[in-house]
This record gives structure tokens, C-alpha cells and sequence, in this order.
């Protein structure tokens, strides 16, 4: 009994990562800033059950973590960035994202092992809880994008947006402000991630989850009865396509009215990629049927969608050098570099590189001082640049699934350690282009678990 109310909580705790719920106990400043407050998400509060679920499993013997390189790094990483809060500005907002990151990792050891634990169907059942949430959370988007403005779900805290409110993410089409969606994200960038990691789930649920292919029946069974059980699997294989091609369709539209240019510019290319490998990667003719429909299919649902949404893509991606966004990415990472240069060995502390930035830079406006845009250059200059050495070497050995592809035999299992490694390389690249899987919760906790995700490939050849 415990064990399914621990698997509940796993499978909601995923399902609920962008949900934004969350106590406010303080914020230095005058004014209320996101990267200088102190916070309790709902999310904390799951996260603290599933510790108590692991710490019984630990009393009980099962519960034991065998480690590996990777996660010497990973140690050597958290105690780092520990270390680099006595060099920050204000210790006890260091602390606290010392606590946050340590939750985090406490989430990749955790994922990993209730995985492990649960060999059978635990990945399956989780990327399609993610797929689930990601199509829920388009429902929204494209709810906000007709109405242009937030759908009051205050319950949720979904963020207040519209085309009058300060702050919030639009584009400007000659003088007409249209409003980004959000879902019940903080960021249309952060929505954008999410969704993106479910459209490659899909792919691999369209394509390896589904019984597509016939299925094995016993032989023990007559004639008229193998029959029967061929056409129940046929019929079932028909239902769950109709469904994917339906939420993927959803899914994919909720992606483009975030209009989020890295991420769509990824899905975009590493779709195809991924598709394209997949095709050949398969000696199967009927595989090769169901993978040439699904490259149709998303070059239709990506066709429909360039059509329809042209003239807002159009102005979106006409990035213009002079814009005030460019101007202060620009600024963001010369501060990251200047903070680097002032301390390189330990950084201005973890959690510090905005309130270092407010009293380095007090001329700004409020809403100006953010981080720096750049997963790399934030982790440098907040933790040193052996900090960055010793995150990056994490990446580097968890991204070693990369060499398994080739010891498979097993088309599904090659598929999914691709669309896992897919998943880490997606983030690594938006990685360059924002800062949200080191600053905010919704985007930490869905990198973090997608690690704990992979973990388990990575150890083992899968052609089992």
C-alpha cells in the first residue's frame, strides 16, 4: 500500500512540475524581485514526501544508491557551489539556493532510483504522464492566446498577463502588442522547454510504445481466438495513434504561440533528426511505415502552423540588433564576464548574481536586473569557473548513453536512450540562450528529473 501511494505521489509530482503554487516569505530590495526572494513551492512540500518515502526504503535495505563517476562530479559540484556561499554578498539567499540546488539533486538521485526500481513500465508511464501535462498546459496556452490575456486560474497562480501589464512577454507587430502564451508557466520560454521534451516523447510513444506491429500470440490459442486477440491489439494500436497524432497536433501549437525562438528553432531541427535516425536506424518494414507517416504528419502540423502564424513568426524571428532585448543580453553577459574576472576561482556565490548586479549597477530599473542569459556564464560567475568545469564534466559522463546506441540491437530501447540524449542536449543548447534550469523552479525541476530519467540508460546495455 505504501509503495502505490509513493508511486501516486512520483507520478503527480511530475505531472504537477509547472505548477507555480508557492508561499513568499521574503525579498531584499525595495521592490519584489524574483531572483532575490525566498520561497515555498507546493513543490517543495512533494519533493519533501518523496524524501520521506526514499528514507524508509533506506531503512528497510532497498534503498541504497551504488555511485558512479558521474556522481563524484555531481558531489563535488554541490559542495563547490556550498563553498562558494561564504564568498557571496548576501549568505542567506546563498544559502538558500544552496538548498534549492541540493533539492535538485536529491530529485536526480531519486528519479533514477524509483526507475531502477520500477524496470517494467516506470519510464513508459512517465513520459506519458508528461506528455498528459504538456498537453493540458497547451489547452491553456491556447485558451490565453485567443483571450490575450490570463484565464484567472489564480488557484494555480497562473501569472497575471496582458497586453497593458509591464513585464510581460509580447510581440510587436506595428505598434499592435500580441501576448506570448504562458501557460501556467512564469515564462512563455519556460512553457516552451516543456512542451518541447513532450513532443519528443510522443514520437517515441507514436512509435515504440504503440503496438504498431503485430504482436506475439501464444500458440497455445486456437485460430479464431489468435485472431481475436490480433484484432484487439490492432484496435487498441489505432486508438492510442489517433490520440498521440491528436496531442501532438495540441502540443505543437501550444509551442509556437510561445513563440520562443530557440526552442521552436530546436524542436523544429532536432525533430527531423530524430525522426530521420529513427527511419534508418530500423530494418523493420512496418516500423519504417509508422516512422514515415509520423515525419508526414509533423511536416504537415509544421506547415499548417508556419501558414497560419506567418506574420507574427515573421516579426519574432526579424531580430533586430538595436532592440532593447539584444542591448541587454548583451549587458547581462558582460556583467557575467566582468564577475567572472572579479572572482574566478569561487564565483559572487550561488543565488548571488543578481543581487551582486543591484549593487554594482543601482541605476537601473527594477525590472532590469535579471541573470545573465546564459545557463554556462550564470553557473561561472556564481560558482567559479571550476564550479562550471565540475558541472560540465556531470553533463559530459551522463551524456555517455551516447556510445550505447551502438551496442543495441533493440530498435525500442536504441529509440528511447536517442530521445533521452535528445531531451539533455535540447536543454545543454537552450542552456545558451537562458537561464531558467538554474534560476527557476519549474525549469530546475523538469532538467534535473529528465536526468534521473536517463540515468539508468547510461549503466547498462539495453538490449534486454
Amino acid at each position: 500500500m505504501i509503495e502505490f501511494i509513493e508511486k501516486c505521489v512520483f507520478y503527480a509530482f511530475i505531472f504537477l512540475i509547472p505548477l507555480q503554487t508557492r508561499r513568499i516569505f521574503y525579498f531584499w530590495g525595495n521592490e519584489f524581485n524574483e531572483w532575490t526572494a525566498v520561497s515555498l513551492y507546493a513543490m517543495d512540500i512533494l519533493a519533501l514526501a518523496l524524501f520521506v518515502f526514499w528514507a524508509r526504503r533506506i531503512i528497510a535495505g532497498v534503498g541504497k544508491i551504488k555511485l558512479a563517476g558521474v556522481d563524484y562530479f555531481l558531489f563535488a559540484f554541490l559542495v563547490w557551489s556550498g563553498i562558494s556561499v561564504f564568498f557571496a554578498a548576501n549568505f542567506y539567499l546563498g544559502v538558500y539556493h544552496w538548498v534549492k540546488l541540493a533539492e535538485m539533486v536529491f530529485l536526480f538521485f531519486y528519479t533514477r532510483q524509483f526507475l531502477a526500481l520500477n524496470k517494467k513500465n516506470g519510464s513508459v508511464l512517465v513520459v506519458w504522464i508528461w506528455v498528459v501535462s504538456a498537453f493540458t498546459q497547451s489547452i491553456v496556452a491556447i485558451a490565453q492566446f485567443f483571450k490575450q490575456g490570463d484565464l484567472g486560474l489564480r488557484i494555480f497562480h497562473e501569472s497575471p498577463i496582458g497586453a497593458l501589464i509591464d513585464g510581460v512577454a509580447k510581440i510587436d507587430i506595428d505598434g499592435l502588442k500580441i501576448v506570448r502564451a504562458y501557460g501556467l508557466f512564469p515564462h512563455p520560454n519556460l512553457l516552451a522547454a516543456f512542451l518541447g521534451i513532450a513532443i519528443f516523447g510522443c514520437y517515441w510513444l507514436w512509435l515504440f510504445d504503440s503496438p504498431s506491429s503485430p504482436l506475439p500470440v501464444p500458440q497455445i490459442l486456437r485460430d479464431g481466438e489468435r485472431r481475436t486477440v490480433r484484432l484487439n491489439e490492432e484496435r487498441k494500436s489505432k486508438i492510442k495513434s489517433c490520440v498521440l497524432w491528436f496531442m501532438l497536433s495540441v502540443i505543437f501549437t501550444g509551442l509556437f504561440l510561445t513563440f520562443s525562438r530557440s526552442a521552436i528553432a530546436l524542436v523544429v531541427v532536432l525533430s527531423f533528426v530524430f525522426l530521420i535516425f529513427s527511419y534508418f536506424s530500423n530494418a523493420e518494414l512496418n516500423q519504417k511505415k509508422e516512422i514515415g507517416k509520423l515525419i508526414l504528419f509533423v511536416i504537415l502540423c509544421l506547415t499548417f502552423l508556419f501558414v497560419l502564424l506567418q506574420p507574427l513568426l515573421i516579426s519574432r524571428f526579424n531580430i533586430d540588433i538595436g532592440e532593447q532585448a539584444v542591448n541587454l543580453r548583451v549587458m547581462y553577459n558582460k556583467v557575467a564576464f566582468d564577475f567572472i574576472k572579479k572572482s574566478p576561482v569561487f564565483g559572487v556565490g550561488i543565488g548571488n548574481f543578481v543581487y551582486e548586479f543591484k549593487l554594482n549597477f543601482g541605476d537601473m530599473e527594477f525590472w532590469q536586473y535579471q541573470p545573465v542569459h546564459n545557463l554556462y556564464l550564470l553557473i561561472a560567475a556564481e560558482t567559479g569557473i571550476f564550479g562550471l568545469v565540475l558541472f560540465l564534466g556531470f553533463i559530459g559522463l551522463l551524456s555517455r548513453g551516447i556510445f550505447l546506441i551502438g551496442y543495441t540491437n533493440n530498435p525500442k530501447s536504441k529509440a528511447f536512450i536517442f530521445y533521452f540524449l535528445f531531451s539533455i542536449f535540447y536543454f545543454l543548447l537552450l542552456g545558451f540562450a537562458d537561464h531558467y534550469f538554474w534560476t527557476l523552479q519549474q525549469g530546475a525541476l523538469m532538467m534535473w528529473v529528465v536526468f534521473g530519467i536517463l540515468y539508468p540508460f547510461i549503466l547498462k546495455k539495453c538490449d534486454e
